[in-house]
Order: C-alpha cells, then structure tokens, then sequence
C-alpha cells in the first residue's frame, strides 16, 4: 500500500494486512492488550512498548514501539481494553518479529477508553473501519441500545458486566468466561428435530453476532437442559427455536426458513476453551452456559 500525505484518504489496516506492508506507513486500529512503563531512550526520546490486537490477529497481536520527545506525549492508556488508534506508524522487522514504529512523523493517538464505552469495541460486522466520529455514534447508540431492549434470556450471573464479541475474542487468555448480548442468526442442526443426539444429548451450534464481531457458540449437553428449560417436545423447541430467530411463522423453502426473519437482542453467558494443548489458540472454540430463555 502505498504512503498517502492526507488522513481522509489513509484507511486502517487489519494487523495481519499491516505485517506485510514492511518499511511502509500504515494506520491502525485495535485493543490494548498491555503497555510497558515509559522509559528513557539512549538518546533523548522517551519510549514505551504496546502490544495491540484486533479480529484479525486476536492472539498474540503486535507490538508497537513508541518514541516521544517527552513523557507527556507518550499514550496514557488507562488498562487493557482501550481502543486505540495509530496514523502513519511505520512496519519493521527485527529478525522474525514484525512490530509497528510510531514516531515523530506519527500521528496523534486516540483513543476510547473501555469503560466509557460500555466496552464495545467500534468495529463494524463486516470489519471495514469506521471513521472516529462514527464510532463515537456508535458506543453512544449502544449505550442507548442497553436501557432500552428487553431480553428474553436470564443467566445465573445478572452483575457481571457485559462485554461484546469482540473482546471475547481479543481476550488474552484462551479460556475465559463472559457475558455478553447478541442475536442470534443461524443454527446447525437448523431444525429442531435435530437438536439432541438419539440418547438425548443437546448438541447444537449457534451464530452470535453483534455491532463488533460474529462467532460459532455450541450450546451442549446440560446447558442445553437448562438453556430450554428440560426437554420441550419438537413443535415446543421449534417455536422457542423461531423466537430465537426472530422467525414470525414456520416456513421453510428447499431446507431454508423464508420467512423474514428479525432476531431479538439476548443476554448470554459464554465461556472459552481449547481443544488441543498442542494449538491451544488454533483449537478455541466458545460455549454457551448459564443461560436460560424464558421468552
């Protein structure tokens, strides 16, 4: 990609798009994961060290390295969780590391606090990114969003904060437990029918999304039970099944549902695990649990 003089016409990178574009001016747009203490350079700068994600590169991310000629213009990220921007930084590589380089020909950072934003990270489903001004639209529609759905779903953690997809997904640790809302989109099985296995294990698969991100959620075994409330005859699990859906009526086209569909916001409880201790970030996958619908 190469250098552009105006912010207007410099778009944001996904990390794993920014590592390839070695020795070339980028902006980008993630998490903070953690920051170092500001330190004095061999020189007469001041330097700290980042390290940043986002839903491209969710573990382990990159690092930045951060040069200042005081101490005052170095970033004050408050915790992990705050969202960052960066304009202009430059992509290095020392040996088989590849980091970002933010310095005096550098932008100003700005950031979005976590806790100011209901911790929804501005980031659009389809992954483009948006302006700052959109995003500030954003958290504040959400906040908004919050008061005001009801949900029909409970879970057995009413106080935990809610967090969104996308820092499910940023998360730093592989397993984690989280409370989150969402809608859901899609199921596998799709028909109800198919919900439980012949000895009557719950085994099903759903798509969650919200304005961040979109993930695979199973929903299994006893948090199946209880998510249902027991073991609901097919046409009951189907019509839990279509509220969930957002399906007005039970029509199906050539496997399909073809009725319009409008899925409502829920409150879920999600938890991460990995599969494989030998690819632990490779085999992560997310679960439903404490969860119960009621609608």
């Amino acid at each position: 990609m190469a250098s552009m003089e105006r912010d207007e016409d410099y778009k944001f990178l996904p990390i794993v798009d920014a590592m390839a574009s070695i020795n070339q001016r980028v902006n980008l747009f993630g998490v903070v994961l953690e920051t170092s203490i500001p330190k004095q350079s061999k020189g007469t700068d001041c330097f700290c060290t980042l390290k940043i994600v986002d839903e491209s590169r969710p573990g382990p991310g990159i690092s930045v390295n951060v040069f200042a000629e005081t101490v005052d213009m170095l970033p004050q990220v408050e915790s992990a969780g705050d969202i960052i921007q960066l304009s202009h930084v430059v992509m290095k590589t020392h040996g088989s590391e590849v980091y970002a380089l933010f310095n005096k020909k550098s932008s100003q950072f700005a950031l979005f606090e976590g806790k100011h934003s209901t911790n929804f990270v501005p980031y659009q489903v389809s992954y483009k990114y948006r302006a700052r001004d959109q995003d500030k639209k954003l958290i504040l529609g959400l906040r908004k969003w919050l008061t005001e759905f009801q949900l029909n779903t409970e879970t057995d953690y009413p106080d935990v904060p809610f967090v969104t997809l996308m820092n499910v997904l940023t998360h730093p640790e592989v397993t984690a437990k989280f409370r989150c809302v969402v809608r859901v989109i899609a199921a596998f099985p799709w028909q109800a029918a198919d919900f439980r296995s012949p000895t009557g294990t719950y085994r099903i698969r759903l798509t969650l999304e919200d304005p961040t991100a979109r993930i695979h959620a199973f929903l299994y075994a006893e948090d199946g039970v209880k998510f249902f409330g027991g073991y609901p005859s097919v046409d009951s699990l189907t019509r839990k099944l279509n509220a969930l859906l957002g399906v007005a009526v039970s029509e199906f086209t050539n496997g399909f549902k073809s009725a319009p569909r409008n899925p409502p916001w829920v409150q879920c409880c999600l938890k991460s695990y990995y599969i494989h201790k030998s690819d632990i970030w490779g085999s992560r996958n997310y679960q439903i649990f404490a969860t119960q619908l009621v609608g």
